[in-house]
């Protein structure tokens, strides 16, 4: 996207080739027009918003939907799972 921009692409171009929405265009063009490179990389090193499941949770939560659900219901929901 960068160095599309570097080329003399537009907005809509790099759009096309990229598969990118024009907002996310537009926020690295930004990153990069006021930090250089280093403006690129800040999100390499960012830290995931949610830390990821423990194996036995997500071992526990298949184990559930591969049974039966509770009482009449039809299929399983996260609050039915919740309480259990």
């Amino acid at each position: 996207m960068i160095l599309a921009t570097g080329e003399g692409c537009g907005t809509a171009e790099i759009i096309r080739r990229s598969g990118l929405s024009k907002p996310v265009v537009w926020r690295w063009q930004e990153r990069f027009m006021w930090e250089g490179v280093h403006g690129l990389l800040r999100d390499k090193t960012r830290p995931p918003g949610k830390p990821p499941m423990a194996t036995e949770v997500v071992k526990r939560i298949v184990d559930m939907t591969l049974g039966e659900p509770p009482g009449e219901t039809t299929h399983w929901t996260g609050r039915a799972m919740a309480k259990i």
